[in-house]
């Protein structure tokens, strides 16, 4: 069995216990949606927690959506954001630690007058404003993330550029263009920046149409990824189920055959 190898524990919190899907990019393991309505295209908010274990090679799509290819992901040990119109963003700094875990918040408004606030990329709660490329897009551009067509989430389409690591707390917030403070905080002991606990945070966002948190906790994942906020289900690229005898991380494991 390969593919999505595994869940539970191992991610940057303290206090509470968090969950992480492990992908294996090799096993062409990824996440996908079609939603049956079209949603807000124009304002909305992607924020996770990534762990990648490749640094070398072909692109990593971490997000992916629609006719237009959008498209969030690793090229090397740089960050890009992507249509098949331009590169929107790449930057010149490297995310190259493999014991590292990347809060990535990626916040887009083009209904924003000012063009370089239609998009903005988050790294471990900074705002990133040096990159080697920026194109930002015409004002109220409308792209293909919240429309009723495929999303993927580690991969670029259903056959190429998967994503190879992990993932943990991924929110899609459709309607507004959020801040890195609505999803993780400094630890005040330590002055790391790290989750804050789900509970806490969807009494302070609105998830809107086709928005949805994936908690990939083990229940969840017999079947389907559910939000458990909205009660869309992401569907695994092949037939899943959780371990608890062959574990990676944790108490139990999710395995699934390409």
């Amino acid at each position: 069995m390969t593919g999505l190898l595994s869940v539970a524990g191992s991610t940057p919190s303290e206090g509470f216990e968090l969950k992480s899907c492990r992908f294996d990019g090799g096993s062409s393991s990824y996440l996908r949606k079609v939603f049956s309505t079209s949603a807000d295209r124009r304002t909305w908010t992607y924020s996770l927690w990534a762990k990648p274990c490749r640094f070398s090679g072909t692109n990593q799509a971490i997000l992916y959506a629609g006719s237009d290819e959008f498209e969030v992901y690793f090229y090397s040990t740089k960050l890009k954001v992507y249509t098949k119109a331009a590169v929107i963003l790449e930057t010149t700094a490297v995310y190259r630690d493999p014991s590292s875990w990347y809060h990535i918040v990626l916040a887009v408004d083009t209904t924003q007058g000012t063009a370089a606030d239609r998009v903005k990329l988050y790294i471990n709660g900074d705002q990133v404003t040096a990159f080697g490329t920026a194109n930002y897009p015409a004002q109220n551009l409308e792209w293909d993330v919240g429309h009723s067509v495929q999303h993927n989430i580690a991969s670029w389409d259903t056959d190429d550029e998967f994503y190879d690591g992990y993932l943990a707390e991924v929110y899609m917030i459709n309607g507004s263009q959020l801040t890195p403070a609505y999803f993780g905080e400094t630890n005040a002991a330590t002055n790391r920046w790290q989750p804050i606990e789900p509970s806490k945070i969807k009494p302070t966002v609105t998830f809107g149409m086709n928005g949805f948190y994936l908690p990939f906790s083990n229940d969840a994942l017999a079947t389907s990824f559910t939000d458990s906020a909205e009660g869309i289900i992401i569907t695994p690229n092949s037939t899943t189920h959780t371990d608890t005898t062959i574990k990676k991380i944790g108490t139990a494991s999710a395995q699934f055959a390409p």
